[in-house]
């Protein structure tokens, strides 16, 4: 019993003086223009290739009301959130709000994703 609450406090004083990455934002960006969808991928005006995610994993972003779309850069490593409600979204209104930044993506390299972008928020 003492071992597993001595775990659980050291994971919390851990967490907590983990470096924030509140700074990550700033490198987030949006769809330009229009999306338009080709074999499951969705194409903005600049040319920049998006992914709709699916429902589960866009669990943090309200997935019944919202769509969540995300691009990588090169490398696919990070990777950028943008977020559309669905009823505009599916009207061919396409109004889009910043999601976050990711340092590295969810599908690609969850692990280091829960590390880097959800622990250190």
């Amino acid at each position: 019993m003492w071992l597993a609450f001595s775990i659980i406090v050291f994971f919390f004083i851990i967490l907590k003086l983990l470096p924030k990455n509140k700074e990550r934002n700033k490198y987030n960006k949006l769809p330009v223009g229009n999306l338009k969808e080709y074999d499951n991928k969705y194409i903005d005006s600049e040319g920049t290739v998006w992914i709709r995610r699916p429902y589960i994993m866009s669990l943090m972003h309200n997935p019944n009301e919202n769509y969540v779309f995300e691009s990588y850069d090169k490398n696919i490593q990070s990777s950028s959130e943008a977020i559309a409600e669905k009823t505009f979204f599916d009207k061919g209104i396409q109004v889009f709000t910043h999601g976050s930044f990711n340092y590295y993506s969810p599908f690609h390299n969850p692990l280091l994703h829960f590390y880097y972008d959800v622990l250190r928020g």
